[in-house]
């Protein structure tokens, strides 16, 4: 975690976190309960959400995902 801090949004948090994705792992089938905004930092990450879409994100990109949206990273 790099920062924790109060939301606008009464009862929600605002969380920043460092994830990191090793080569040919995957993360699973999931969601958060909140908005996800991200920006790949270094290398590249396939996603497939439930609806069908799966795009494949490279260094620089950034993302927002909304909540409950589920997905797999790999």
């Amino acid at each position: 975690m790099l920062q924790e801090n109060p939301s606008p949004a009464k009862g929600w948090k605002s969380v920043q976190t460092l994830v990191e994705i090793p080569r040919d792992r995957e993360s699973g089938r999931h969601s958060h309960a909140g908005v996800e905004v991200g920006h790949i930092v270094r290398g590249d990450v396939s996603m497939e959400f439930d609806d069908g879409t799966a795009p494949r994100l490279r260094t620089g990109d950034t993302l927002f995902i909304p909540s409950g949206t589920v997905r797999s990273n790999a």
